[in-house]
């Protein structure tokens, strides 16, 4: 029996599982560390260290002296294929052991404590004697069904876990001290947006993990690895040492870090050694995390994208413990705008050098939910994930005839004096704006300023905080001016900018810009008849 400084353990078993006894042996080992800074030492007693030498009453009796199972604190059985031999039916020597263990637990009111291990790959016995043996064992394991002993099944690969674990619990109990990791309670909090299901770098709800309990000491659990997973790519800035623009904070503690994407694992944010606080002391604490970036574009429309969350111990030399492990929604994914065109009309104008006609058309933009249009500062959010520009509008235009100009009004048509929600940008062939607005012309409507369009596409940028209060539905105005001509049709596309094609534009980047979105733009026909005579 252990002193004040000493807890004694025995392990028990049939000669078959030979490294499942060396794996009890290193966890007992690696648990010293954890033992001895709370003022206990393991030890491990077993019938391999028995003295050696000449034993008149036979070595069995001289190994059940050394191994003093009645006086001991913790009994540990392991079964495999085997019974064990019997020389005194019907049990044999391990179940003898156990037994034993069992009435000395009753008649020293819970000592020792006694946990069996029993193999569950039955499938792998294949000889008759085999047979025999596993026959007789499961005979022993329904009779301790019926009696006060932890009973566990366990496969191999999976028995380390299974025993450090349970042997947490019972020294817990021995010992009369918890593990402060038990009482700490988590809850996790998401928001759930509507995302864009064209968005390639959408972003997407924050996750609040909220904390409470006793803080554990330093030498059990000072600080936690905090996982983050996917059901889509994450899409956010990515920088050469492998962090995201992910950000973790805590409510009482401030910025605690960013999260990072381990290698290969495109779905996947990682916080590690995250710091619980000082050990001892009771915590009530909300870590948020925001920035998290996805793409949008493999989402079922209406479906959502999910996060696992998986918080897990980390303090060196104790073993990892999962303390959270929880699945959620994180967004909703939508169709964001539908795109529409009409004809305003045609007419002719004369100058001192040409007659020439103004063909007229309106394309409009009109959102499928609040916030599908959205301004720089929306964008980014809560700012731990800055966007490079607000939500970009375009037009492409083909088909137009030789010799027409097109110019389009530089902000939304709007009624009074509202102030504008959008405005003409510059843009590059992906259409992403390059920081400059274009010249307007002397062609205006309704005192409305118009920009010559360039390269058959114009685009407008969001501008306006007041675009994500409702589902808007913005319209311009294009002109095709030049030489009378005969009908003739073109063909006007709308979409979201900038767009790309290499396959890198969903993952996370350092270059490619945010937002960026799908190409979707399937062109609205509108033909133009002749003018009338003015």
């Amino acid at each position: 029996m252990r002193s004040a400084t000493q807890i004694d353990v025995v392990v028990v078993s049939p000669g078959d599982v030979s490294t499942e006894r060396t794996t009890v042996q290193s966890v007992i080992e690696g648990l010293q560390m954890w033992t001895g800074k709370r003022g206990f030492e393991l030890k491990l007693r077993k019938w391999e260290d028995a003295p050696g030498g000449y034993y008149p009453g036979g070595i069995d009796e001289e190994i059940q002296k050394y191994l003093n199972i009645p006086k001991c604190d913790l009994v540990i059985g392991v079964f495999g294929k085997r019974y064990g031999q019997v020389d005194k039916p019907p049990y044999s020597r391990t179940a003898r052991e156990i037994l034993r263990a069992m009435e000395a637990n009753l008649s020293n009111r819970g000592t020792p404590e006694v946990i069996v291990y029993v193999s569950s790959e039955a499938a792998l016995i294949q000889s008759e004697e085999e047979q025999v043996q596993y026959a007789a064992l499961q005979g022993f394991v329904e009779e301790l069904k019926t009696k006060n002993v932890l009973l566990r099944p366990y496969e191999t690969r999976q028995f380390n876990t299974a025993l450090i674990r349970d042997l947490l619990e019972q020294l817990d109990r021995i010992t009369g001290q918890q593990r402060s990791s038990s009482d700490l309670a988590w809850r996790v909090i998401a928001t759930q947006p509507v995302i864009r299901s064209n968005g390639y770098s959408e972003l997407l709800g924050e996750l609040r993990l909220k904390v409470s309990g006793m803080v554990p000491p330093p030498d059990i659990l000072l600080h936690v690895d905090i996982t983050v997973v996917l059901s889509t790519v994450v899409s956010g800035r990515l920088d050469t040492q492998g962090f995201l623009d992910v950000t973790m904070r805590s409510d009482k503690r401030g910025a605690l870090g960013r999260g990072k994407e381990p290698p290969s694992r495109t779905n996947v944010i990682r916080f590690e050694a995250i710091p619980l606080g000082v050990g001892g002391t009771s915590i009530e604490e909300t870590l948020t995390i925001s920035g998290i970036r996805g793409d949008g574009t493999g989402a079922v429309i209406g479906g959502s994208i999910r996060a696992l969350i998986e918080v897990v111990t980390d303090e060196p030399g104790f073993p990892r413990t999962t303390l959270l492990r929880e699945e959620m929604g994180i967004a909703s994914a939508q169709e964001p705008m539908k795109f529409t065109a009409n004809r305003c009309g045609t007419r002719a104008v004369e100058n001192d050098q040409s007659r020439q006609e103004v063909r007229s058309f309106e394309v409009h933009f009109e959102a499928e939910f609040p916030g599908a249009f959205k301004t720089k500062e929306q964008e980014g959010g809560s700012g731990a994930s800055p966007a490079d520009h607000g939500t970009v509008v375009l037009v492409m235009l083909s088909g137009i005839p030789a010799g027409f100009a097109v110019f389009a009004t530089v902000n939304e048509i709007r009624s009074g004096d509202q102030e504008p929600v959008a405005t003409a940008v510059l843009i590059d062939s992906c259409g992403l704006p390059i920081g400059k607005s274009p010249r307007t012309s002397a062609l205006s409507w309704e005192r409305a300023a118009m920009t010559q369009v360039q390269s058959g596409a114009v685009a407008w940028e969001i501008v306006s905080p007041n675009i994500s209060l409702a589902c808007p539905r913005l319209t311009f105005r294009l002109d095709l001016v030049g030489p009378q001509s005969t009908s003739f049709t073109i063909n006007v596309a709308g979409c979201m900018s900038p767009f790309y094609d290499p396959l890198e534009r969903y993952r996370g980047s350092s270059t490619l810009p945010i937002p960026r979105f799908l190409r979707i733009a399937p062109p609205v026909a509108l033909t133009f008849d002749l003018p009338e005579e003015t």
